[in-house]
């Protein structure tokens, strides 16, 4: 079953890997973000130290910008591939249904097929997505923020272990 569903992967894999690359720069700009915030307000802000304040404010303004255009691209190219995925999975399950022969139809009732695969594809493309988005940020923070916790209070990152 699921080596049927990647094979549906394969003509947008492209479109795929950009997305999982986006997803990944997105969370490390999540992570660097509060570290910055950390400094500012730890060191720059205290010390009155002007000049490294303005370069991490402009630092972030960048950061945000950056996530902004990640953000962009998941969204609208994930969704276009989604749909494309989709698509395919209708024109095959089509394809299947017209293959039937006719006492498949006499012993089933045609809105009854027809919302069985109209729900399958539409949840196996959305289900698809949220799975992998979720594996790829999951993959990429969760290493890092147990790093960022360690610099902050190693007694805290050996209770984790």
């Amino acid at each position: 079953m699921l080596r049927r569903f990647i094979t549906y992967y394969r003509p947008h894999i492209k479109l795929f890997l950009a997305d999982l690359v986006c997803a990944l720069l997105l969370s490390l700009c999540d992570l660097v973000y509060p570290m910055i915030t950390r400094s500012m307000i730890n060191d720059y802000i205290p010390n009155r130290i002007l000049p490294m304040l303005i370069g991490c404010a402009a630092g972030l303004l960048i950061i945000y910008l950056i996530k902004l255009g990640l953000n962009y691209f998941i969204q609208y190219q994930g969704h276009v591939m989604g749909v494309r995925m989709q698509a395919q999975m209708r024109r095959d399950l089509f394809n299947h249904l017209e293959k039937r022969p006719f006492s498949y139809y006499d012993n089933n009732e045609t809105g009854k097929i027809r919302i069985k695969n109209t729900h399958v594809s539409l949840y196996a493309s959305l289900s698809r997505r949220e799975m992998m988005w979720s594996a790829t940020i999951a993959s990429s923070s969760a290493p890092e923020s147990f790093i960022d916790l360690a610099e902050l209070s190693s007694k805290k990152a050996n209770l984790l272990l």
